[in-house]
């Protein structure tokens, strides 16, 4: 073996625990940083919670409109092509729905596992849109009042 290559793997094996040691402290800081993320989302949901209720007891829907997907049971979060995740406001648990015939698939998902896999802005930026919920079911509701009274024209 040449002896660059044996210093190379000494030098590697002497910093072996040293190197362990950054890594986990790397890993420490990055779930400490998910954890910020996950009690920022649940204090804007906190905030929100007279609004999200009031969607949820006039059997309104929770619309995400950047996903263009919507839920009865709680804000929609975030998707992939077949999954949900919705946030259960009152419970504050994420429970994983398949979008074609909304099956619930798993109770419970990890704030981690979420936050690892979509960006904690954006989650924070849709679930901020439901301020607006009443503003944009009048948007709605005008777009459709418009169409049927131009259809209603044309009779």
């Amino acid at each position: 073996m040449d002896k660059s290559v044996s210093q190379l793997i000494e030098e590697k094996i002497s910093n072996l625990e040293v190197n362990y040691e950054a890594i986990e402290e790397a890993k420490q800081n990055y779930f400490r940083t998910l954890t910020l993320q996950k009690n920022k989302i649940i204090e804007l949901a906190d905030k929100l919670k007279p609004i999200l209720s009031y969607i949820q007891e006039t059997n309104g829907t929770f619309y995400n409109s950047r996903l263009d997907i919507r839920s009865d049971d709680g804000p929609v979060l975030a998707a992939t092509d077949n999954k949900m995740y919705v946030y259960d406001f009152n419970l504050k648990l994420i429970n994983e729905y398949r979008i074609t015939d909304y099956q619930l698939l798993s109770k419970n998902i990890r704030w981690n596992y979420l936050l690892s896999l979509f960006s904690c802005k954006q989650i924070y930026y849709d679930l901020l849109q439901l301020v607006y919920y009443q503003e944009n079911l009048i948007k709605k509701y005008d777009g459709l009042i418009n169409k049927a009274n131009e259809s209603l024209s044309e009779i």
